[in-house]
Formats: structure tokens, C-alpha cells, sequence
């Protein structure tokens, strides 16, 4: 009798906080190269049976992993499938990395605002799945990527998940502010200067 097994492994790196969006309070954890571990990261956060992870292999010479998750009760279904027939659509040799998918599946190339979210954090990657959102790994990557994406989320920090409903919402309401003023004010200052 003989049992067959697979034995295969390799070095991969730990999960560690990513520097670009390192928290004071909350998670220290970061996603990695390996897709598995990424999707059981969120697996261990998101513990309902409507949470769907399907896969699938994309670019021809390499065949890299992908999977997309989404919570079925909550996701927006039109969405989803225009998501899916755009991965499906993707016809190249390499996925190499997540920003090869951002480019196949984003809306309008040209557009200044973003319309595909990124992150390394598994907290913030659960909350924006249990807002509606779609996940999509990509094996090789530490990045993982969500749709859609709101303008509002460039004035969102980590730590509004953490604090109290109150607090984020008034600091959330400065920045927004902050962002106004230092848009509208040098324009309006050049028009006085200009006219007297």
C-alpha cells in the first residue's frame, strides 16, 4: 500500500503591521504573500457561513490564485457580476501582483478618484466586506483589493472604526472641513489680492 501526500512548501514571511497603515489602537496584523493565509485572516474575523470565497486562476503563463470575497446576504449583486465578468474578461500572460487586477477592472483609467480601494489590514478589510463591499486576493500580494471604493474614504482613518460613534463622526467632519477650506481658501484669497 502506498500513501501519497503533499509535502511541497516554501519561506514566506510572517504576518507583521504594514507601515503605510500602522494603527495606534486596533489590529497589528498585516496581510502577506500568501493567499491562503490572507483569506483564513479574514475567515477568522468574518465567522458567518454567508461569507463566499471563490477562486479562481488568472494570467496564462503564470496561473496566480485570485479570490474574491463577499458576504452573499449583503453584497450588492450587480456589482458582483459586473466584477466577475470583468475578471473573467482579463486576458494577459501575468498577474504578478494586485495592481496588474486594479488595472484591468477599474472603471476609467483617467479618472482622478479611485475606484478600487487597497489595504493590508484584515480589520479594515472586514469592516469595508461587512459594508457591502467585494475583496479580491491575489496570490504573490500583500495587497488586497475592495469594490467600490467611496471619495469619502480618503478622509477615513483606521482608528474611526475603534472610537465611538460621536467622536469619528466630529473628527471625520474636521477633516472634511480641512479638505474644504484648503481647497476653496487660496483661490479665494488670489480672487481679493487680484481685485483690490
Amino acid at each position: 500500500k502506498i500513501v501519497c501526500s503533499d509535502i511541497k512548501g516554501f519561506e514566506r514571511r510572517g504576518v507583521e503591521t504594514p507601515d503605510a497603515e500602522a494603527s495606534i489602537r486596533g489590529s497589528k496584523e498585516g496581510f502577506t504573500e500568501t493567499i491562503r493565509v490572507n483569506t483564513s485572516m479574514l475567515r477568522r474575523r468574518i465567522k458567518t457561513p454567508d461569507l463566499v470565497m471563490e477562486n479562481l486562476v488568472l494570467g496564462e503563463q503564470t496561473k496566480t490564485n485570485v479570490t474574491i470575497a463577499y458576504i452573499d446576504k449583503i453584497v450588492n449583486k450587480e456589482v458582483l457580476s459586473r466584477l466577475k465578468e470583468k475578471l473573467n474578461s482579463i486576458d494577459t500572460d501575468s498577474i504578478l501582483e494586485s495592481g496588474y487586477i486594479e488595472q484591468f477592472i477599474e472603471d476609467n483609467p483617467y479618472n482622478l478618484i479611485a475606484t478600487v480601494g487597497m489595504t493590508q489590514k484584515p480589520d479594515k478589510l472586514a469592516g469595508m466586506i461587512l459594508e457591502g463591499r467585494i475583496a479580491i486576493f491575489c496570490d504573490g500580494s500583500p495587497h488586497v483589493l475592495y469594490v467600490p471604493t467611496l471619495f469619502i474614504e480618503n478622509i477615513q482613518v483606521q482608528e474611526d472604526y475603534y472610537n465611538r460613534v460621536i467622536i469619528s463622526s466630529f473628527v471625520r467632519f474636521i477633516r472634511l472641513m480641512a479638505l474644504i477650506i484648503s481647497i476653496i481658501l487660496p483661490g479665494f484669497f488670489i480672487a481679493l489680492v487680484t481685485y483690490n
